[in-house]
């Protein structure tokens, strides 16, 4: 088994015996750690300077990660990815123990075509937040990326148990199950499924798109047709890097139906995006 893949761990900042889910709690939210020692300096010094000393620095540590992370996210959002990078890299500096740091390192990597950075990143971050199914469903989407089939099947079904909504997992095992040989109508069955679930509209587009070429492939053009009826509506809520990805598969899909047109206007949008 090669280094990368091997489940990646993270060493928690201080050597003390504490039960586990202490531990991830304080390792998410350091702030809470340290404003208990905070007030227990307070309770045992008496010395309200220094209280509010270390208080000012606590609150100013807090936001400065959390708008490093916010940055990050706003400008990947919009496909900065240079930006997004520096502000992540500066974000995983003022602490190197935050999953959100390192998912959004993995999601950026992702994005850049960059699978095995992506799949380093993503399990630091799982190493550290095991469980949030959004990371373990984006490490589904790199397998898949990287032609692991199985790992990425099995990395969707761990994303369900921890959260049975979470679409991207859906349309993961969805796609990892035609790649497999599950008959299509059984495939269709899920994906149907799965949209009843309320999800984001980037995800909601995904699995309509997903479903579209599924129909597709069995010559049912018509239900095709239905199925992508208001796509185009959903796209534009979407952050960019993934507007870019499903305009491109949205401009195939009317490409196969010889709506020519409409495809090239696909493709030339996504171009614009990505």
């Amino acid at each position: 088994m090669s280094r990368m893949r091997q489940e990646a761990t993270m060493p928690f900042p201080f050597p003390i015996e504490l039960p586990t889910w202490l531990w991830r709690q304080l390792v998410l939210v350091p702030e809470a750690g340290l404003l208990v020692l905070v007030l227990g300096l307070h309770m045992l010094l008496g010395s309200p300077l220094l209280t509010a000393f270390l208080g000012l620095l606590l609150v100013g540590w807090f936001a400065a990660r959390n708008g490093l992370l916010f940055a990050a996210r706003h400008t990947f959002n919009t496909a900065s990815y240079d930006e997004a990078e520096g502000y992540t890299n500066l974000a995983l500096k003022l602490y190197p123990y935050s999953a959100d740091g390192y998912y959004l390192r993995g999601s950026l990597e992702l994005a850049r075509g960059n699978a095995e950075a992506a799949e380093t990143a993503l399990r630091q971050a799982i190493a550290l937040y095991p469980d949030h199914a959004p990371i373990h469903a984006a490490l589904s989407g790199v397998f898949l990326e990287i032609g692991q089939v199985a790992e990425a099947r099995q990395e969707a079904v761990r994303a369900l148990a921890i959260d049975e909504r979470c679409a991207a997992a859906h349309l993961h095992i969805a796609t990892a199950d035609q790649v497999q040989g599950i008959p299509l109508d059984e495939v269709e069955l899920y994906l149907r499924e799965a949209q009843r679930h309320p999800a984001a509209p980037a995800d909601a587009a995904a699995l309509r798109c997903a479903l579209a070429g599924l129909l597709l492939e069995q010559q049912r053009a018509a239900e095709v047709q239905l199925t992508l009826r208001g796509v185009e509506t959903l796209l534009k809520q979407c952050p960019t890097p993934q507007q870019a990805s499903l305009y491109f598969q949205l401009g195939e899909l009317r490409q196969a139906l010889g709506e020519l047109e409409s495809a090239r206007t696909c493709f030339h949008t996504s171009e614009t995006l990505d």
